[in-house]
């Protein structure tokens, strides 16, 4: 049981003593009768560590920016109409050119799942990465998509916590087309520079 639990349960059970009072019998549980000052007491602890259990259990997740080089005013998006003419070829991520390296090292390819995503992504929070191929980096809060960067092949960038990590396509537009097809309801994707 986690900390933030334990101490909401127990601000319940001292929240319950202040209301009640005391003198209740609930299966075997006696809670004797208490003064008024006690009482009193009793609630505003129970409140206050009910309130402490849910700052506890409230974990905000930071989101850093995607690219270490924020986006240029001259950024083309191309528009998702344009999406439906780009052949599936493209759209696909070619197993074999799937690479990168992760702060000067090489990953291996066989770290790199069939639909070309980072088998673990986490591993590579924080650190410098650059791709051989094209790729996309997906930002999530929680299980929704927040943002998406298209990686050109040889851009250097740190990837953020709460991502996941593509790459083997032939394009940008490939890589672009991939993602909104999956993602039809996700934020525009944008280009890390």
């Amino acid at each position: 049981m986690e900390t933030s639990s334990v101490i909401a349960v127990i601000g319940g059970i001292a929240l319950l003593t202040g209301l009640f009072g005391g003198g209740v019998h609930i299966k075997g549980l006696i809670i004797p009768s208490i003064p008024k000052g006690l009482r009193i007491l009793s609630s505003l602890t129970g409140v206050v560590l009910i309130g402490i259990a849910i700052l506890l259990s409230y974990k905000p997740s930071p989101v850093p920016p995607i690219s270490s080089v924020p986006p240029s005013s001259t950024d083309t998006k191309t528009p998702a109409t344009q999406t439906k003419n780009i052949p599936l070829a493209d759209m696909e991520c070619i197993e074999k050119e799937r690479g990168a390296t992760v702060d000067g090292q090489a990953i291996p390819v066989a770290v790199w799942q069939k639909d070309c995503a980072y088998a673990q992504p986490q591993k590579l929070y924080g650190k410098g990465v650059t791709l051989t191929t094209w790729g996309i980096i997906i930002q999530y809060a929680g299980n929704t998509i927040i943002g998406a960067k298209i990686v050109p092949p040889k851009v250097a960038f740190i990837v953020p916590n709460h991502t996941s990590l593509f790459a083997g396509y032939q394009s940008r537009e490939g890589a672009e087309a991939a993602y909104k097809t999956a993602n039809p309801k996700a934020p525009e994707p944008e280009l890390i520079h």
